[in-house]
């Protein structure tokens, strides 16, 4: 049965959840002050990070971080703690038929800030795709990137407990 007064209340949510889009726009330059040339794309998909110092990754410090946004040239990502490097790599690994493999890329940090809550905000600038030329530095991520792919198909158990 309709409520009017259930939709009353959802109308007058609706202003504050779209302040809140208004004021977090990722791809806003003018929010942030920073002039932008390129375009920035919201995605949000699981990327593998490691540092890169004498010309390898330094798998021991590897982790798998969230995108914010990815452009021709960089990359955002989101971090619960703030990385001490000037240089990484990173790896994508989608389910496609298209990405036969880990995509890596060498990188060089443009900026890193708190964002609140714990959180940070990695930028790259990506400068190399490494695949043909790295392959055997890069050997050590392969296995680590299979992480990355969303599991083959959902399990009754891991089904168990969801709405």
């Amino acid at each position: 049965m309709f409520s009017f007064a259930t939709r009353k209340k959802v109308v007058d949510m609706q202003p504050f959840l779209r302040r809140i889009c208004d004021l977090t726009a990722p791809n806003n330059a003018a929010a942030n002050g920073l002039p932008r040339t390129e375009n920035r794309y919201n995605r949000t998909i699981p990327a593998l990070l490691c540092p890169w110092a004498n010309h390898r990754p330094q798998t021991e410090h590897g982790i798998i971080v969230m995108t914010r946004d990815l452009s021709d040239r960089g990359v955002g990502v989101i971090l619960t703690h703030p990385l001490d490097m000037s240089e990484g790599v990173i790896g994508f690994y989608l389910a496609s038929d298209v990405m036969q493999e880990p995509w890596f890329f060498r990188s060089l940090v443009t900026r890193c800030e708190a964002m609140g809550g714990g959180f940070w905000l990695l930028g790259l600038e990506l400068v190399e795709y490494m695949n043909e030329n790295w392959r055997d530095e890069l050997d050590p991520l392969f296995q680590r990137a299979q992480k990355l792919l969303p599991p083959a198909r959902a399990t009754e158990e891991a089904l168990q407990g969801c709405p």
